[in-house]
């Protein structure tokens, strides 16, 4: 926030509690990324429905200018809630065969390559270590989450 705003002035907003449904990691990275403001946590460490913003402007009434940053904010939460629900539609292994149309480098192959080549790394090291190396090198093959 440091040489953002000349006058910096701190005001509370809010949101609606629905969007509280997608992960807070995700709320919070739109928070803090795309609009600057900064999300507030219960003692637990949860994220509550309000945040702070820092405005350029001190004026008697706020309300117009907490009013607009809520409405930006509400916009953005909707776009994040949408695709949180979409991505839910969908297991992430039936997402897998797709990697091998994303180039990771040009020098050393796709996205699936490389997820392939994590796979054998992680089966020698687990044999190295003892552990189910067959298990470890198996395809990724995530649960739906539980969100």
């Amino acid at each position: 926030m440091t040489a953002l705003v000349e006058w910096p002035v701190v005001l509370e907003a809010g949101f609606e509690a629905e969007f509280l449904q997608v992960p807070q990691e995700c709320l919070i990275l739109t928070m803090q990324q795309n609009q600057k403001y900064f999300p507030l946590l219960d003692r637990n460490g949860k994220l509550m429905n309000r945040f702070l913003l820092v405005s350029n402007v001190e004026t008697a009434d706020p309300s117009f200018i907490v009013g607009g940053n809520e409405r930006v904010l509400r916009a953005r939460l909707s776009d994040a809630k949408f695709f949180f629900e979409q991505d839910k539609k969908h297991r992430l292994d039936s997402r897998l065969p797709r990697l091998a149309n994303v180039v990771y480098h040009n020098k050393i192959g796709t996205q699936l390559e490389r997820v392939e080549r994590l796979q054998s790394i992680a089966g020698a090291i687990a044999h190295q270590l003892g552990a189910d190396a067959a298990l470890a090198a198996a395809p990724p093959i995530w649960p739906r989450p539980t969100w």
